[in-house]
């Protein structure tokens, strides 16, 4: 049966010669043995060569080698290692430098805008959004090369990429806002209010072109970032805003219902509402400033991308909470020369429990705050009737 490699024939007279002298030479040494090989061994090579598609000059020099001695041939291989060895070093070192793809860029922009556009979102600048979106791009991979993460140039690049897509998603915002207000170049006042834009076709413009949907938690987001661009439109816009979202989450201590509850006007105390400057108040706020109020606010249904990224911010809100909850209730007691470390999150540890009834309230933001919007409670109706 024919190999899939070549076989040495067997050492017969008939296939395999060699002129061998036993006499030592003139220095006493043994002369070295002439391999000549047989005809079966050679077309054993020819045959094989042919199945590897080399070259009629390949072929000639590995029939040469078979007429080598053992070290010879040994040699000459590891000759051949080397030279494929530098051949591969020089094709390493002439790779093309790695760029972001096309396809990468487009799921880059993509997930940036539903980060962007999510109400659970805690601040629109600094490193929060980046790390979001970077792990997205870690779970999912996309075509990011695999262990990229591991070479620090070519990861940069990706970091780049995120970087430069929330900074243009925030320059459209704001050039949205500018917009909806009527404010150009050559007028920097805000047209009259019948002219501007209303909040629903604000929130619209924004989510155009991207996988979001508008929510009446978003519009109560969008009625902040305007009413904060109408009071610090320059270089510290979003600064500021991230700042009112700071201290939002500081009055209500982070508490989701307690947030949501500050969508009622007539729940928020005269002297923390110029703190708060959010929410249900800034959206009815909104609505009697801006535009037209003839319309309705429904939440529509959210898309699967949308959905992934706020699962996403939730499950980081809640592991950062119970990391800190976790951090804050290691204690020690000490019984005689014992001492136990304990940690635990109970009601008789209330910094730890209200770390995580954060965490978990944080997932059930949305619920809350419809039910808010909804409640009897509030002086100014429900913005969904138009009232």
């Amino acid at each position: 049966m024919e190999q899939d490699s070549p076989l040495a024939p067997r050492t017969t007279a008939a296939n395999k010669r060699r002129l061998e002298t036993d006499s030592d030479d003139e220095d006493g040494r043994v002369a070295p043995t002439l391999i000549i090989p047989g005809q079966n061994a050679i077309q054993a090579v020819e045959r094989y060569a042919e199945r590897k598609k080399l070259r009629a000059e390949q072929t000639a020099e590995a029939i040469l080698l078979l007429q080598d001695l053992d070290a010879v041939r040994d040699a000459k291989i590891l000759v051949g290692i080397h030279q494929l060895s530098n051949q591969l070093g020089e094709l390493v070192s002439a790779k093309a430098p790695y760029v972001v793809s096309s396809d990468l860029a487009l799921n880059i922009a993509k997930y940036a805008a539903a980060i962007f556009n999510s109400s659970k979102i805690s601040a629109y600048k600094g490193a929060g959004p980046v790390n979001m979106l970077l792990a997205i791009l870690k779970k999912n991979r996309f075509d990011l090369p695999p262990g990229i993460e591991n070479n620090p140039a070519d990861w940069s690049k990706v970091v780049d990429a995120t970087q430069e897509a929330f900074t243009q998603f925030r320059a459209k915002v704001k050039k949205l806002l500018r917009t909806s207000v009527g404010i150009t170049r050559s007028n920097t006042e805000p047209a009259p209010a019948a002219e501007q834009q209303n909040i629903y076709e604000l929130a619209q413009a924004m989510v155009a072109g991207t996988q979001c949907t508008v929510t009446i938690e978003f519009c109560a987001r969008v009625a902040l970032m305007r009413k904060v661009y109408l009071e610090h439109s320059g270089g510290k816009y979003w600064d500021k805003l991230d700042a009112h979202l700071a201290e939002i989450r500081k009055v209500a201590k982070g508490d989701a219902r307690k947030i949501a509850r500050y969508f009622s006007h007539s729940l928020i105390p005269n002297k923390i509402l110029m703190h708060l400057s959010a929410f249900r108040h800034i959206l009815d706020e909104d609505r009697r400033l801006h535009g037209v109020n003839d319309y309705d606010i429904t939440d529509g249904d959210i898309p699967t991308l949308q959905q992934e990224v706020d699962d996403l911010i939730d499950a980081a809100a809640l592991d950062k909470a119970t990391s800190a909850a976790g951090t804050s209730n290691a204690s020690t007691s000490t019984a005689g020369a014992s001492s136990v470390a304990t940690t635990s999150v109970t009601a008789s540890n209330p910094v730890s429990a209200e770390a995580a009834q954060r965490a978990v309230q944080a997932v059930v933001a949305r619920e809350a705050a419809a039910a808010a919007v909804a409640s009897p409670a509030s002086s100014a109706g429900d913005p969904r009737l138009g009232q």
